[in-house]
This record gives structure tokens, sequence and C-alpha cells, in this order.
């Protein structure tokens, strides 16, 4: 399986699938195989699953012949409102597993629950972005032969479906319940910000200052800033260096337990840090790489190949080899350069300004 994850992956950033057809053939038919489905097997793969006039383009049946569940492929980037037709096919024949998909992108809906399209989705999974071991686990999870047959994969994707209803209905809640406990001036939620307010600089305010805060009519003074408005907030790097420091250096450099280390660049700055840090411990780099910070909206930061780090791009770019089988994404301004750095001291339970500080140029 994890071979065919990563030639779909290889093809995709080489362009060849540019129709439904090549992702039938290309993506959906190997993945179903090493999920232990007869693909050749019409009984329990169907292709062109003819509904009255209409046709999906793959019905999975548990038993010969009978659907359990529905696929339907769309050219890439191309699945806006194609859940409308899928949920539409799902109905008619009782379906109650639906799978939209370009080949990229995989979203699992349950047609028979209630709520939006998008409410009724219980899973979206995008192989690019994901690493090879979770999509393998998470197309186990919904689409394995033996797991849709037993009725295990649809349990519990339904159990996933109402933890995610009851807390959509919560969260709609909130609002309302934070109306009530404001309009009814609630004793106890006032009592709290009082003495939240009071330690904070000795005297409680004014119990209509209180109420005109928590109804959002509360005017911020002009040295505080307005919660509505966005403050851009300075990189740590070019704060001003800490006079308690003494005379310090100017340029790249990092502070790593009292001892100054001077470099060229701002990359080096961090490349020299993680080194140093893996020294300081074995499983640094395996810990970063499971942190959930270690990923970007397109990219992973610490991977085990330069591949990885740009797998949704179609030209590797730059990065640098930590150590034997750990890669840096290096293609960074300085905003990518300081998560990367913080996200390392998390890892370690080190302090920025304490432990370790840095400087960039």
């Amino acid at each position: 399986m994890k071979q065919v994850i990563q030639k779909i992956q290889e093809d995709f950033n080489k362009g060849n699938f540019k129709n439904e057809q090549s992702i039938s053939q290309g993506i959906v038919f190997p993945i179903l195989k090493e999920l232990g489905w007869e693909v050749f097997d019409t009984q329990f793969v169907s292709p062109e699953f003819r509904i009255g006039n209409r046709r999906v383009d793959f019905a999975l049946c548990s038993h010969p012949q009978i659907p359990i569940c529905f696929i339907e492929c769309k050219q890439p980037g191309n699945t806006k409102k194609a859940d409308h037709q899928l949920f539409k096919y799902a109905f008619h024949e009782g379906v109650p597993l639906a799978i939209l998909t370009d080949g990229k992108t995989w979203s699992f809906y349950l047609p028979a629950e209630q709520g939006s399209y998008e409410e009724r989705r219980v899973y979206k999974l995008d192989i690019l972005e994901r690493s090879i071991e979770d999509s393998i686990e998470s197309l186990k999870k919904y689409l394995d032969f033996e797991r849709l047959k037993s009725g295990q994969a649809l349990e519990e994707a339904r159990q996933e479906y109402r933890n995610h209803n009851r807390r959509r209905i919560a969260k709609k809640a909130i609002t309302q319940a934070w109306k009530e406990l404001v309009d009814s001036k609630n004793e106890t939620l006032t009592n709290v910000i009082n003495e939240a307010t009071e330690k904070k600089c000795g005297y409680k305010p004014e119990p209509e200052d209180v109420f005109k805060f928590l109804s959002g009519s509360f005017v911020f003074s002009p040295e505080i800033p307005y919660r509505g408005h966005k403050v851009k907030r300075p990189l740590l790097s070019q704060l001003p260096p800490d006079s308690s420091e003494g005379s310090a250096p100017i340029g790249n450099y990092y502070i790593f337990k009292g001892k100054t280390y001077q470099t060229k660049t701002a990359s080096e700055v961090v490349i020299e840090t993680l080194k140093l840090f893996a020294e300081e411990r074995n499983d640094f780099f395996e810990n970063c790489y499971k942190h959930p910070e270690n990923k970007g909206s397109t990219r992973t930061y610490i991977g085990h190949s330069p591949e990885e780090l740009y797998q949704n791009c179609k030209i590797i770019a730059k990065s640098c080899e930590l150590a034997p089988g750990w890669y840096l994404m290096t293609n960074f301004n300085n905003r990518t350069k300081e998560r990367i750095l913080l996200m390392a001291c998390k890892v370690m339970s080190y302090s920025i300004g304490k432990e370790y500080k840095y400087h960039f140029k």
C-alpha cells in the first residue's frame, strides 16, 4: 500500500492525472485492490453502476450485487457541487456510504444522516498533504473490504458523525447561552470579572462597565489594542537584544545554555539549533516530525526526504539534510524560521528567552 500511495503522489506531481478515467484506473483501482477488493469481479466492484438512466463510477458491494458504498470520481479540483449528484444516487439506492474523490482529496459521507452535505461528511483526506502512514490508516478505516463487510467501518463512521453532531449543536447554542447570561446580568459571571480585574490593578470595575464589556459595547482606551483591529506582532528575532546579556552580538546568532553562537545567515541559526538539540535528545527529530506544528498550510518542515517536504510542489525546492534520514525545508522566510524554532523549543521543553535565545539580522 505504501508503494501505491508513493506512486500516486509522484504521478500527481508529474501531472499524469488529467481526467476521471485516469483517476479511476490509476488511483481508485490500485487503492481498492490493496484494501482487499476483488477489483476485476464486477459482483463486488461494479464500475459504471446503473441507477435508472444514470450511472455512478463505482459501486462497492460487500455481498454480490448489493451496494454498500458508491464512489464518484471527478477531474482534479472539480468536485464542487458534485456531492448533490452523489447524494441523489445514494438515497435512491439506500447506500449508507458515499465517497467523492478527485484522486487527491477523498470525502467520506453518510447520506442518510441529517444536516447539510458538509455536516454529513465524516472525514476528508488529502493524500498529498497528509503523510503516507496517515493516508493508509484513513483509507483502511473506511474502505477496507473486511471492515465494510462486517459493518465495523460504518458503525465507526456513524459514531464519529454523532460525536461531530453533538458538538455542532452545542456550538450553535453557545451564542444564545452567552446572550442569556449577559442579559440576565448573571452574578457569578460578573463576580469572576470583578475579582480578576481587582487582582490585576487593585480596583474593582464599575458594574456598568462590566455589563458593557460583556455585551460587546465596551470602548477600550486608545493605548489598548481594540479586539476588532489586527495588531501585527513583530518577529521575536526582531525584538531588541536583552540588555541583561551585556554587550550582545550583532547579526545572526543564537544563545544556548549561556553560550553564544554566531552564524552567517538566519537559515544557519535554524539548522545549527536543530542539530544541537538533536545532540541533546536522541529522539528529537522523530518528535519534531510527529509534532502538530511541523506542517504549514502546504509544506512539512522536517521530514524523511525532500520529496516529502515539498510533496505538493512540481519542483523539489531547497532542503538540508540534518542527519541521515532527516531533512529540513529551507525555502522559508523569517516567519517560518521562527515557527520552526518555536516548535523545536516546545519539543525540548525550553523557553525562548531563558534556555534559548536567537536573533536574525
